[in-house]
């Protein structure tokens, strides 16, 4: 925030007569505080605000936009929209903001500045981020883009990028030219063969006064782009998060400036949904778009089910050494090759994989023939889908060279066999029954957790496998356990880095987001980690502290402290399955401890509540909302129990009253509440999770099954009304 540019603050009148102040007031009628003058009908949900946080304010306030801050000498036409200003004026104080929710913003400051005991003027996104840019100390303005003919998708996107940018930055609008310009300062796009740079690295560099964007042929003249206005001009996640540009006055791109990097992974994939998603110009474009991933190898998926007969359903494993088998599937790929062709693809060029991989299923063939291909790979499943894979990406790349075939490792065939994958083939290695409440090394993991295996086993396999192939993707699982969401901030770093030393190719990062928990600081830490793997462990937290102040504002503290909390309750409750599940199996998968979170829930709550409170834009209100509902919710399960067993009314009341808040929450922002088992909360069509509208639905209706462990005593009955309904078993 730069409290030098103020000059909309000096437009306003030195003294504004208290009639004035009222002329154009539409709520003060309504207002408890006479205090508050409203000069507008869009200031109506600020005026709300101000007075329930504020409700002894003891001076006056005038709230407005800009519809009505001409009336009183304030200019707002220079602001962004989430701008606004806070003017100190004798004894009242002018709050207007560009639009509604910059106003918004203005009051949720102004009442931090006033239980802080020192209101200030502020004007804040008053024209352009940058004052003055210069390159080589030449304005930016006085520079050519100039890119060469043969530029690809990338390359031109990479230049409308730098465009649009620069000119949201510090209002210069570059022109672009195809070859020599003859312009005098230029910015000029390259292309570069450098093995080294493999598909997404770049370099920029000052060569006799041109700056150069070198970037890899795919995709590093985009990641070229965004990484040099990160660095150099202080912009913040452009490649994946709430991007944003503090203020300056001043920024020179100096002489003599040269940088280069890869990032870690050559292909690495979120998971997500439509809600919450980060809002930025790259993400909104489709994964698999020449501008966003312009040919990259992807995960495998299953894809050997597009060349099955499915009419029937499928659900075991094919005979990989049966003969019919594999004829009927190298037919099939080929058709589909062919039919690829005659729309137009080259194999190798932008037709480069085909998924091969196997179904969702651990069942495989038990004849004679992979028994015995079974037993000479080691007692390894793997072998068998390997020698097939092998076998039909060497037959089809004769004919259609350069194409790769993906397959799995995963679900009884984690395990890597004796057989060498070809260069075509890539392995997608899954973690699929992997604790997600320790390091993937297996180092710290003292228990077992999915199919009875410890993480040590699929440790130990994983490293097997990156020995075998340097051909292998990672499916790396964090699921979204929606209200019992969980936070997995403290191991994220040393698993990225773990599979960075064992040069894994790419990753697919099944982190699913539906608003609740930390899954999209944990997705910013990611791509964060995969341009600088290299970052200390101290620089880590440092930016995990950073994105938690820009996601939840002025009270990050308050959430860093609960976060710190539920982490002590999941380590209290060990190992536990990385798919997560909607509701903790406390025999088999506990992921957080429920006694010592019943015992820390009224902290958790006035943690979040001072969060909430302190909140000042709407997406720091909405956040902290959002991870208030799991957190009411997480304690609701964990207490109900103990209250109902105890007859404790004074609890069952407090639990009750929570679980409505946290109920309101979900309706507030949209989620749509429908009763039953089966029946989905859904924001904008993707499913969240099955719930019940009252707490003692869901805790006989969903929690039940869990009750020897969340109330050992078990000795009151099941309420007469819920006898015939509870589920006394359940199978997770």
């Amino acid at each position: 925030m730069n409290f030098k540019k103020i000059t909309a603050l000096a437009l306003v009148a030195a003294t504004i007569g208290t009639g004035v102040l009222s002329s154009c007031s539409t709520k003060e009628d309504a207002m408890q505080n006479k205090n508050i003058t409203v000069t507008s009908s869009s200031a109506n949900e600020a005026a709300d605000v101000l007075e329930a946080k504020l409700p002894e304010l003891d001076r006056e306030v005038v709230l407005g936009t800009e519809e009505t801050a001409s009336s009183y000498g304030v200019d707002l036409s220079s602001f962004e929209n989430d701008g606004y200003i806070i003017k100190v004026q004798d004894d009242s104080v002018l709050l207007f903001g560009k639009t509604a929710d910059g106003l918004y913003t203005a009051t949720n400051t102004f009442v931090n500045q006033y239980n802080a005991g020192a209101v200030t003027d502020v004007a804040y996104h008053e024209g352009y981020r940058i004052e003055k840019l210069e390159v080589f100390g030449t304005d930016i303005s006085e520079y050519v883009i100039e890119y060469p003919a043969d530029a690809n998708e990338n390359m031109k996107f990479a230049v409308s990028e730098l465009k649009q940018l620069v000119k949201k930055a510090c209002g210069a609008e570059l022109q672009s030219h195809i070859g020599d310009s003859g312009a005098e300062h230029v910015i000029e796009f390259r292309f570069t063969k450098d093995e080294s740079l493999k598909n997404d690295g770049y370099r920029y560099f000052e060569e006799n006064g041109t700056l150069v964007l070198e970037g890899a042929v795919k995709r590093g003249c985009m990641n070229a782009v965004y990484r040099l206005l990160e660095n150099e001009c202080g912009w913040k996640q452009l490649i994946s998060g709430e991007s944003v540009l503090e203020e300056s006055d001043y920024i020179n791109i100096p002489e003599g400036i040269s940088k280069s990097e890869t990032p870690a992974f050559e292909y690495l994939f979120i998971h997500n949904q439509i809600w919450e998603r980060f809002k930025t110009d790259r993400t909104e474009i489709a994964n698999g778009d020449v501008r966003n991933s312009y040919g990259a190898v992807t995960n495998a998926c299953h894809g050997i089910l597009r060349f099955l007969d499915t009419s029937d359903g499928w659900q075991n494993q094919p005979c990989y050494t049966s003969e019919d088998t594999y004829e009927m599937i190298l037919e099939r790929v080929e058709n589909y090759i062919k039919g690829q062709i005659a729309a137009g693809k080259t194999p190798g060029v932008d037709l480069i994989e085909i998924d091969i991989a196997q179904t969702d299923s651990s069942v495989y063939c038990t004849c004679s023939e992979c028994i015995e291909v079974y037993i000479e790979e080691g007692n390894a499943h793997s072998g068998a889908v390997v020698r097939f894979a092998n076998r039909l990406s060497e037959e089809l790349n004769e004919k259609y060279p350069g194409i790769v075939y993906k397959i799995f490792a995963y679900a009884d065939s984690n395990k890597p066999c004796k057989t060498v994958p070809n260069d075509l083939v890539y392995i997608t290695y899954c973690f699929d029954g992997n604790c997600a409440n320790h390091p993937l090394d297996g180092t710290e993991c003292n228990g077992l957790t999915g199919y009875g295996r410890s993480s040590k086993d699929y440790a130990e396999w994983f490293e097997g496998w990156t020995d075998l192939t340097e051909n292998l993707y990672v499916w790396f699982y964090a699921l979204d356990t929606n209200f019992h969401d969980y936070t997995v901030v403290d191991t994220i770093y040393r698993d990225f880095t773990y599979l960075a030393e064992r040069k894994v190719k790419g990753i697919f990062y099944q982190s699913t987001n539906h608003g609740l928990g930390m899954k999209r600081i944990d997705h910013q830490l990611v791509y964060e980690l995969n341009w600088n793997i290299d970052m200390t462990e101290e620089e880590y937290y440092a930016l995990y502290f950073e994105l938690l102040e820009r996601e939840f504002g002025p009270g990050w503290e308050m959430v860093r402290d609960y976060l710190d909390g539920v982490s002590e309750c999941q380590d209290l409750a060990g190992c536990w399955h990385c798919w997560g599940w909607n509701i903790p199996n406390l025999k088999t998968n506990a992921y957080y401890d429920t006694t010592r979170y019943g015992e820390e829930y009224d902290y958790f709550v006035e943690l979040l509540d001072r969060a909430i409170a302190m909140a000042e834009t709407k997406g720091d209100v909405r956040r902290c909302e959002m991870l208030m509902t799991s957190a009411l919710y997480k304690g609701c399960y964990s207490l109900y129990f103990e209250a109902y067993e105890n007859d404790d009314a004074e609890l069952m009341a407090k639990l009750s009253e929570r679980y409505d808040r946290a109920m309101s929450y979900m309706k507030k922002y949209g989620f749509k509440m429908e009763e039953g088992v089966g029946k989905y909360t859904t924001v904008d069509g993707s499913i969240c999770n099955f719930h019940y509208e009252s707490i003692d639905d869901a805790a006989w209706l969903d929690w039940y099954e869990q009750w020897d462990e969340l109330c050992p005593k078990h000795e009151k009955p099941v309420p007469e009304e819920y006898k015939d309904l509870v589920v006394t078993e359940k199978v997770k």
